[in-house]
């Protein structure tokens, strides 16, 4: 075991041999193997830096798309549905954040039709879309 190793950085042993990990926001990347290494202190910066640049968050204003979202996903209905409904619904709300910081009032039939054109022969997928896209009149 390799002792004080910077922040992120996790031992997996494999095969025998000690391999040393960057481990941030769910993904890993290999490091080289010497700590006190010149390649490692690059790259352990290098990967530092590129996890550090995470999106600003941004106000949710409750007359938005995205606060009928935050509005429908605290919900009793939503809370009460399984586990893995509620992902499913998640992954199709996720959809609608390029439109989530409108007014929902000015989103119309046609913004969501444009939507949903990604889901082209994905029967299961548009119907769920077609669930979760009635989020007005859920939340309402």
């Amino acid at each position: 075991m390799l002792p004080n190793l910077p922040r992120y950085v996790q031992v997996v042993r494999a095969k025998g041999t000690d391999y040393l990990y960057f481990r941030r926001h769910g993904q890993r990347w290999r490091l080289p193997h010497d700590p006190t290494s010149l390649e490692f202190q690059k790259a352990y910066l290098e990967l530092l830096g590129k996890t550090e640049l995470d999106p600003k968050p941004h106000c949710i204003v409750d007359s938005s798309v995205a606060g009928l979202i935050r509005d429908y996903r605290s919900s009793e209905e939503f809370l009460r549905l399984k586990k893995k409904t509620q992902r499913d619904y998640g992954r199709m709300l996720d959809i609608f954040a390029p439109i989530d910081q409108y007014p929902a009032d000015s989103v119309r039939g046609r913004h969501i039709r444009e939507l949903s054109k990604t889901f082209a022969g994905k029967r299961r997928t548009q119907k769920l879309f077609g669930v979760v896209s009635r989020l007005k009149a859920l939340v309402s």
